[in-house]
């Protein structure tokens, strides 16, 4: 079960000693569940499954049927419980590391898990705030464009003027100053588009719900008319 990919999970960030600790536990307590339905529902047992004495196969017989929506019923409840252990953790060490890169990493690791509607219910908010987070990021990126823009334009059309000032200015200037304005210029935009595509990537595999959302599809529009201007 796709469950098993906790135990190989190490979470970081101020706390991520104690979350790494929990999601042990909670890996263990998932395979004391597993172990526990499947000894009650295989009759056929080796010396170490001592569970209880009923055939699965057996559809026919309506003790062994029961006998067996009751266990599942109880197998289903315990891995609810799970699941919301799970999203705790997960919710609790996404307050704890605050970058994007370290948010998104945490929801990689539990890209086995996060999936399932327990957890994903549970967190769905989270990916709007980190979508919230990005879409400032990507106007911030959006004003950087503009105003460098206007820096390189007004350089070409006063060269010796404007590089001059640029050099003696304590303002950040877009053009490494060892460049031509033209390598230079598509070097800095590069630079820009290099803060924000790789991110948006990383978005669109993260959450069918986050995707569908009327605040996704606003920032695709945002981010494609911006990649576009500084792309031309």
């Amino acid at each position: 079960m796709n469950y098993n990919v906790l135990k190989e999970v190490t979470i970081g960030g101020t706390k991520g000693d104690k979350f790494t600790k929990d999601i042990k536990n909670i890996h263990n307590m998932f395979d004391e569940t597993l172990k526990n339905f499947t000894n009650n529902v295989f009759k056929d047992k080796g010396p170490e499954l001592d569970g209880k004495d009923y055939d699965v196969m057996d559809v026919y017989d309506k003790i062994t049927c029961e006998q067996f929506r009751e266990d599942f019923r109880t197998f289903k409840s315990q891995m609810k419980h799970i699941d919301k252990r799970v999203a705790s953790v997960i919710s609790q060490s996404f307050e704890d590391n605050t970058t994007f890169f370290a948010r998104f990493k945490l929801f990689e690791m539990f890209d086995e898990v996060i999936y399932r509607p327990k957890i994903d219910e549970e967190i769905t908010q989270k990916y709007f705030r980190l979508l919230d987070a990005y879409k400032r990021d990507l106007k911030a990126c959006h004003g950087i464009f503009i105003r460098g823009k206007q820096d390189i334009d007004n350089m070409q059309r006063s060269p010796d003027q404007e590089t001059s000032k640029a050099r003696t200015s304590l303002q950040p200037y877009p053009v490494p100053r060892n460049m031509a304005v033209s390598s230079g210029t598509i070097r800095w935009a590069q630079s820009i588009l290099d803060r924000f595509v790789p991110k948006f990537k990383q978005y669109q595999i993260l959450s069918d719900t986050l995707c569908k959302s009327e605040e996704y599809q606003e920032v695709e529009k945002l981010y494609t008319a911006i990649k576009k201007k500084i792309e031309d």
